[in-house]
């Protein structure tokens, strides 16, 4: 989070646990050994003294832990888990975490969960569920003496001290090196030299729209099959098309979170589990987009290969190479998918809260801008692939440096997909050494 000097990555996380046959006071105390166990759901962040950040860890009282949790009849509980769920935490006062308790009569039926993403990501989330259900159940064991210090397994430390691991993080460190290089040759000078505001609170003004299209998800596929590359590829490059597009730009870097695949399943790693990599999305002179995209599958694969690489050195590097990479014209902007259509689900009855979950609070097909809230990235792409359509979210900041609107942004976006696809007549892209897009590109396409 403070490396990118954000109170929240995106928006809010939010799960189901199952809460059936408890009494509220046992809620009260599984939650009570939850936030005692996960000192980041009661860690406070202020951006006051330090741009980049401080947080503080907060001691476990009552009177907090009932601040967090409401108790709602299951009639009632519905609506306020749907509100919970789009809350802006103001994470300098308040724990970035809240519950929602659906009872019906004496006992309890579900237990909403919602945290801001400062404070969990999805794999943490799950965690978190899994933790309270086990601790309303007591199966949950206790905390070795003096908590927990585990930053990476032993055998992955052991790895890292051998020959075969020392020249795989020479070679990472190579690598980032070189993307922030290259980066560094292909961007503007405006670009390079561009600085972002330091912290949240030089702009409390976020917004963010949203898109489900099923034809979108068409155009991915065809182009992923035309150009033999994964559909994470169409879309990052219909991103970085679109930011170039907008800045006046031939290249620009995109942060993307990459998993570490050197570290497999192990849930024990908290400090190299996922990176943002730099991917450099190039437009060539003259345009090839087959070109563009197969480019970007390269430095995409490469991410995930050398994502293995301490952070407080990877942002040595970019310091050092290129200074400016904050800036959104460079690599400040950041870019998550997630493939959610081969997940199997398993079929049963729902209670209202997860049954309000599944439920897409939008028209279909259609761009539908949401509140503003006070915290959020500079900008962000989010994408989640499921079986029959594809979701997008795309956040930013209202002071930022997009000055075109965010909602024209996600269509550029779209068009820039359609186009990867062949389906589409293509528009103008930017020229190397052109300028920002005129009046005239802001306005809707035809």
């Amino acid at each position: 989070m403070a490396e990118h000097n954000e109170a929240t990555y995106e928006d809010n996380l939010f799960a189901v646990a199952d809460g059936r046959g408890a009494t509220v006071a046992q809620v009260m105390g599984a939650v009570t050994g939850l936030v005692s166990r996960h000192e980041a759901l009661r860690t406070l962040l202020r951006f006051d003294d330090d741009p980049r950040g401080t947080q503080r860890v907060t001691s476990v009282r009552a009177p907090d832990v009932e601040a967090a949790v409401r108790v709602e009849s299951f009639r009632e509980a519905t609506d306020l888990f749907t509100r919970a769920r789009h809350t802006s935490f103001d994470l300098a006062t308040q724990w970035p975490f809240q519950a929602v308790v659906s009872t019906e009569g004496p006992r309890v039926r579900e237990i909403g969960l919602v945290a801001d993403h400062s404070a969990v990501d999805a794999w943490g989330l799950k965690v978190m569920r899994q933790d309270l259900e086990s601790l309303l159940r007591g199966t949950l064991p206790p905390l070795p003496a003096g908590g927990t210090d585990i930053t990476q397994p032993l055998d992955v430390v052991r790895w890292e001290e051998s020959e075969s691991g020392q020249r795989h993080l020479e070679r990472a460190s190579r690598y980032w090196t070189r993307q922030f290089e290259e980066l560094g040759s292909a961007v503007s000078p405006a670009g390079a030299d561009g600085r972002r505001q330091a912290g949240p609170d030089a702009s409390d003004r976020h917004s963010s729209c949203v898109l489900r299209s099923t034809s979108l998800l068409t155009a991915a596929e065809a182009a992923s099959a035309a150009l033999r590359v994964p559909v994470s590829t169409v879309l990052l490059t219909g991103f970085g098309l679109a930011l170039c597009r907008w800045g006046g730009m031939r290249a620009v870097g995109v942060l993307t979170l990459t998993h570490n695949r050197w570290l497999g399943n192990v849930e024990a790693c908290a400090s190299k589990m996922f990176m943002q990599a730099p991917v450099v999305v190039e437009i060539p002179s003259p345009v090839d987009l087959p070109r563009v995209a197969r480019r970007t599958f390269v430095r995409q694969a490469q991410a995930g290969e050398f994502a293995h690489i301490d952070r407080a050195e990877a942002d040595a590097i970019r310091d050092r190479v290129l200074p400016g990479a904050d800036s959104i014209r460079a690599a400040g902007a950041l870019f998550n998918f997630t493939d959610a259509s081969l997940h199997a689900f398993t079929e049963r009855e729902k209670g209202p809260l997860e049954a309000s979950i599944a439920r897409w609070p939008f028209p279909d097909e259609e761009i539908v801008v949401e509140e503003e809230r006070r915290h959020g990235p500079q900008l962000m792409l989010t994408v989640l692939q499921e079986k029959h359509s594809i979701a997008l979210r795309l956040a930013w900041c209202l002071d930022a440096e997009l000055t075109r609107p965010g909602e024209l942004f996600m269509r550029d976006i779209v068009d820039a997909v359609w186009t990867l696809a062949g389906g589409r007549r293509p528009r103008q892209l930017p020229r190397p050494g052109g300028s920002r897009a005129s009046a005239d590109a802001t306005a809707p396409p035809s």
